[in-house]
């Protein structure tokens, strides 16, 4: 459903997805994007209702994608990371590079690693993808204590086969279901109970625009250092 309010100059689309199985989980999400007239910037308002009469357990993960032009080689990534570590084998051989992006690669294999962010006072924590020369880039903020791990997906192969990066803030990492239930890192919802969860995107097309948003993410950062694993972490990858 589509809103249009004229007085507050705001756009409104709401959705509705149910999940349900027989005798098994039925979850209900109903997502709402909100944005202003004329903004860069909008809202993911997404809720989650178990409305099953037995208790039940959810994953949700932001699969955030973008590609040309914004993303080029030579791209970066910029994060208040307190640990990046690669999800496989593969991914380490490019852990010394794992937040810049080459120019495209046919045949190139995906590579992911899973990060624990810094968050600022409030619990919310952002990231920025910023182009190679500095112009323009876009940034996600969202509240860890609602998505608290954050995956970072590259997969930057020929431009026609899909040049693709995915900022993923997630209240799990992308591993089988069985083994994030076994670390801990499920939602359980009681008959009846609904969890928020919130993601805000914002456009940047100045530099000047990129300079306050890492200025942001440094004071998040606020001087930290960054632990990078050479290896896969068995608390994290299948």
């Amino acid at each position: 459903t589509l809103t249009i309010d004229t007085d507050k100059k705001e756009m409104k689309l709401v959705g509705v997805v149910e999940e349900t199985r027989f005798h098994g989980p039925k979850l209900r999400l109903t997502s709402t994007l909100t944005t202003k007239f004329d903004s860069r910037t909008f809202q993911i308002h997404d809720e989650v209702q178990n409305f099953g009469d037995t208790p039940a357990t959810m994953q949700l993960l932001y699969h955030v994608n973008f590609g040309l032009p914004l993303l080029d080689g030579g791209s970066q990534v910029v994060v208040p990371a307190k640990t990046v570590a690669p999800r496989n084998d593969h991914a380490a051989t490019g852990i010394q590079n794992w937040n810049s992006y080459p120019a495209p690669e046919p045949g190139f294999e995906e590579m992911v690693y899973f990060l624990d962010l810094h968050a600022a006072g409030d619990g919310k924590t952002r990231a920025l993808l910023k182009n190679a020369h500095s112009t323009r880039g876009v940034s996600l903020i969202w509240s860890k204590l609602q998505l608290p791990h954050f995956t970072l997906w590259k997969d930057t192969g020929g431009e026609n086969d899909g040049y693709v990066t995915g900022l993923e803030p997630g209240t799990n990492f992308p591993n089988p279901r069985s083994f994030e239930t076994v670390k801990g890192r499920v939602v359980k919802l009681t008959p009846g109970e609904t969890k928020t969860f919130d993601l805000a995107m914002e456009i940047h097309s100045t530099p000047e625009e990129l300079t306050l948003v890492e200025t942001a993410i440094a004071e998040i950062q606020g001087g930290r250092p960054l632990k990078v694993f050479d290896t896969p972490q068995t608390a994290w990858s299948a």
